[in-house]
């Protein structure tokens, strides 16, 4: 019984109370030309609980909704108050969205959607869309986009499986959605945002054309899900759940990212310190699956810290019939020891970033005959900036390939 809900699908406007319409258009409508399209018109209705299906809208075609010509609709649960939509659309001048509890809700006329920011206001304070499907930062934060057509990112929220803890993946997609060559990186709340640790790898900075990055972004299970057994960290034993991370990214992640954005003609696995690990140990679980691995810094001692479990030297040296490229690098220095004589060389009192350990999987590697690139940055420490400074090269690398 909201004039709000009469104004907002388009008809006709009202100065007092008017009864509630009843929408159910078919999904071949012409007024609704999406699954999403209805759905956001079953949330005007109140037909639907809100939080559900703000979250229904997101994993499909993502907010804002596409309503066809040329109408948008953006909706948030932002909370009890008078919030309003601002944007490039609208000169950044509040257009008041219409409120039923927490949910605020309203359509826009949006002729030429691509590049256009936006953000949800109330007073003093400009929030970004925590469900928009297109994003990035600027000097003011984070904004949501209303379409892009240029090189941007894209998110998808609370991806899990019954194994594996939830969590954000954040895409980059390259101009016009074409790619050739695919990355799934881990740790990808880190890859960027320049709040991220140490500003983050800023990796839009690096990036060839026409190369798709998966970031695949961490949780609370980090050590246990990027590595492969279990070490003994602090007197306690720890890790070894990358087997269901690993189905995780290859039975829930990429057919998502391929359903999306269709498949790539190159697929690498990257990450750093035990995303690197974990993606070496990627290529030997499943050693057709991807065509390069990029390991910075990698944990490749994991194993033999505190326990005498197999390493991921020990492993990739031990398989066979392997068709991938690897790049590994580190920073660090100092003196080389195997102290406890499990083959294993250690980074010594004077040593740091895994260099040690890393120069011996180059070196083992290319002994066999593997396609194996390394780089050592002398001295470089074990942090994000560090890899965002030297990132280009395994980037170039594969592209290059």
């Amino acid at each position: 019984m909201k004039c709000w809900l009469v104004m907002c699908m388009g008809l006709a406007a009202c100065s007092g109370p008017t009864p509630r319409p009843e929408i159910t258009p078919p999904t071949s409508s012409p007024d609704f030309p999406s699954a999403d399209a209805v759905r956001f018109a079953a949330l005007f209705d109140g037909a639907v609980p809100a939080a559900e299906t703000l979250k229904a809208i997101e994993r499909d075609q993502g907010w804002p909704v596409d309503l066809g010509e040329g109408r948008y609709g953006f909706a948030c649960l932002c909370g009890e108050g008078e919030w309003s939509l601002v944007g490039d659309f609208n000169e950044w001048v509040p257009e008041p969205m219409f409120s039923d509890g927490e949910l605020s809700i309203l359509t826009a006329v949006i002729t030429e959607p691509d590049e256009l920011k936006y953000k949800f206001n109330q007073a003093n304070e400009f929030v970004a869309d925590p469900n928009a499907r297109r994003f990035g930062w600027d000097e003011y934060g984070e904004f949501s986009l209303v379409r892009s057509d240029a090189a941007h990112l894209q998110r998808f929220r609370d991806v899990g499986s019954e194994d594996i803890l939830p969590r954000d993946i954040s895409v980059w997609v390259p101009a016009n959605g074409e790619f050739t060559h695919a990355i799934y990186a881990h740790d990808g709340q880190n890859l960027f945002d320049r709040q991220a640790m140490w500003g983050g790898w800023r990796l839009d900075e690096s990036l060839p054309p026409n190369t798709l990055v998966v970031g695949i972004h961490n949780s609370p299970d980090r050590i246990a899900e990027y590595t492969h057994v279990t070490d003994v960290i602090n007197d306690t034993s720890v890790g070894g759940n990358a087997p269901a991370y690993a189905d995780f990214v290859h039975e829930v992640v990429r057919p998502r990212v391929q359903a999306t954005y269709g498949p790539a003609a190159r697929t690498a696995v990257m990450g750093s310190s035990l995303g690197g690990l974990v993606s070496l140990w990627m290529t030997v679980d499943r050693p057709d699956d991807f065509d390069a691995a990029i390991s910075l810094s990698g944990t490749v001692g994991w194993g033999s810290i505190g326990s005498s479990e197999p390493t991921i030297l020990d492993l990739i040296l031990a398989s066979e019939g392997r068709e991938t490229a690897y790049f590994i690098d580190s920073g660090g220095n100092g003196t080389c020891v195997d102290s406890d004589g499990d083959g294993v060389e250690d980074d010594g009192a004077d040593g740091f970033d895994n260099y040690c350990v890393n120069a011996q999987l180059y070196r083992e590697l290319s002994a066999q005959g593997v396609d194996v690139t390394y780089h050592w940055e002398p001295d470089a420490p074990h942090n994000e900036a560090a890899w965002a400074a030297r990132v280009f090269r395994p980037l170039t690398w594969f592209y290059t390939d």
